[in-house]
């Protein structure tokens, strides 16, 4: 059996010392950590949204529903100024959804967004998220999302207009049936569930077992891009970042084999990126869009052809690396010397 690590609490401002300068510019790089909570596919929209004096923290798109999103975060208990603030930016911003992220949620103000939810019908899906820091042994921090107020319609793959396909989402479904059909005919992917109704559609990193903390994307961006990436998403940035690295010391050897790459370390985000990126939109003419289809369908397959090998080695020698590090540092008192390793 493996050995099971205790998820210890960190002190929040230890890792982001200030929301401003250092929670929120991550969570914009990582919004979909958020949106996997929530049931979302979170697509940032824009860095700073100015409602009279005021300015909204984060602007993002539902990509479900092409909705505007509202983000309001604190890292500390929340106040009547947040609340304010936040209906403000919903009202500005024409908002679908709120989300206001604090360290904790005092029970008035959970009772002021429950009544709001109660009292707009659907039309505006209020959310209450407290942020915590944890930890797994020595791991490195990580954010833990916990939604304590949620739309009383609300459930995974949220989507506020009460299951009906918008025709946003029928545009996604249109464009990725006929990609997932070929990919599953030519090449066996056993995709069972073919209407996609967003930007993104995600697949595990195709590698054996065992060497799993990668996965395929393809998707389309809010600034006008069409993208196919290996996401290097493994325990903790520390491992994501050599991973990356030891991939982008063999590039020249990488790029001979799958032709040239968008190499993104995210010195911000906890995880990495590298693929194929050229303009595009799903609300392309249709000639165009099979273009897209096309272009996404060669590069998946060479995502999926010729970088394995290279996940596989730079995973292993990333796997050595860190316990080589645990056998060359004490052990803390109270915790096991042993990380937590794919």
């Amino acid at each position: 059996m493996p050995p099971i690590g205790k998820i210890e609490r960190v002190p929040i401002r230890e890792v982001w010392r200030y929301e401003d300068e250092d929670f929120t510019p991550w969570l914009k790089e990582n919004l979909d950590q958020l949106g996997e909570v929530l049931g979302m596919v979170l697509d940032r929209a824009e860095d700073e949204f100015r409602v009279g004096r005021f300015s909204l923290d984060i602007v993002a798109k539902n990509a479900n529903t092409q909705d505007t999103v509202a983000i309001e975060n604190q890292l500390e208990d929340t106040d009547h100024s947040h609340l304010g603030q936040l209906l403000t930016y919903v009202a500005g911003a024409e908002a679908k959804t709120a989300i206001w992220i604090a360290a904790q949620f005092k029970e008035e103000h959970r009772a002021a967004l429950e009544m709001l939810n109660n009292s707009s019908n659907g039309e505006i899906a209020y959310f209450g998220v407290e942020i915590e820091a944890i930890r797994v042994g020595n791991s490195e921090p990580a954010a833990l999302f916990q939604p304590v107020v949620t739309p009383n319609n609300w459930r995974k793959n949220f989507v506020p207009t009460g299951g009906e396909t918008t025709p946003g989402q029928q545009r996604y479904i249109e464009y990725w049936r006929p990609l997932l059909e070929r990919l599953n005919e030519e090449h066996n992917w056993g995709l069972t569930k073919l209407e996609n109704q967003t930007s993104q559609f995600n697949a595990g990193s195709g590698l054996r077992r065992g060497f799993g903390n990668f996965y395929r994307t393809m998707r389309f961006t809010n600034s006008k891009e069409i993208r196919v990436e290996m996401i290097i998403r493994g325990p903790s940035a520390q491992w994501n970042k050599a991973v990356f690295d030891i991939l982008e010391s063999s590039k020249e050897q990488i790029e001979d084999a799958a032709g040239e790459l968008v190499w993104e370390r995210m010195e911000e985000a906890a995880t990495s990126r590298l693929g194929f990126a050229r303009p595009g939109s799903v609300r392309d003419a249709e000639e165009t869009l099979e273009q897209h289809r096309q272009w996404m369908y060669e590069k998946v397959t060479t995502v999926h052809n010729h970088l394995r090998p290279f996940l596989e080695d730079a995973q292993r020698t990333a796997n050595e690396q860190q316990l080589e590090d645990l056998d060359s540092e004490p052990a803390r008192e109270g915790t096991d010397s042993e990380a937590l390793v794919p």
